[in-house]
């Protein structure tokens, strides 16, 4: 599917969990626009900040949508957001350190699979590139005829001690 074809939401829907029987009340504001069909969204360690994938219609880019959130439970954009996912062209995975000091996603290179690397700026939520970004995914061992050397990471986690990435991979 070209990302001109992707059709979904463009907005963040954000609900109040009540803590008694788990009913969902929507918060102020909800939903929130978003640039494109979102794909994932991570909230920071903190509790300050949310961050969603997009791909924008008729783009072949991805995109990271940042917004502080407020104590209402609503969200206001981030100075500068959405901040571009670098060689990103599809559905783009998130993940968060656990400390809330990166933030990662998938993306692609010329070599295939990669995995784009953001800093978190902790005062206003604001993404800057990590330099060397984005890290190429080494794919190890594989036989061409049998199955795709050049993998997309279609998902990412952060190890808790996070030390370590881990990153599925797709055709």
């Amino acid at each position: 599917m070209c990302s001109s074809d992707l059709q979904g939401s463009h907005d963040i829907n954000a609900y109040f969990i009540n803590r008694s029987n788990g009913n969902l009340t929507q918060v102020p504001g909800s939903p929130f626009a978003i640039a494109g069909v979102g794909h994932s969204i991570k909230v920071h360690p903190s509790n300050h900040f949310v961050f969603v994938s997009s791909t924008p219609s008729g783009q072949g880019t991805s995109d990271v949508n940042a917004f502080m959130l407020q104590s209402d439970g609503s969200l206001k954009a981030v100075p500068g957001s959405p901040f571009p996912i670098p060689g990103s062209s599809g559905l783009t995975a998130l993940a968060l350190d656990p400390q809330g000091q990166y933030l990662f996603a998938s993306t692609s290179t010329s070599a295939g699979g990669a995995v784009a690397a953001f800093t978190i700026d902790e005062n206003n939520g604001e993404l800057t590139p990590v330099p060397g970004s984005p890290f190429t995914v080494p794919v190890g061992a594989c036989d061409p005829s049998k199955e795709s050397c050049q993998g997309f990471p279609t998902d990412l986690v952060v190890s808790p001690s996070a030390k370590y990435l881990y990153a599925t991979l797709g055709e």
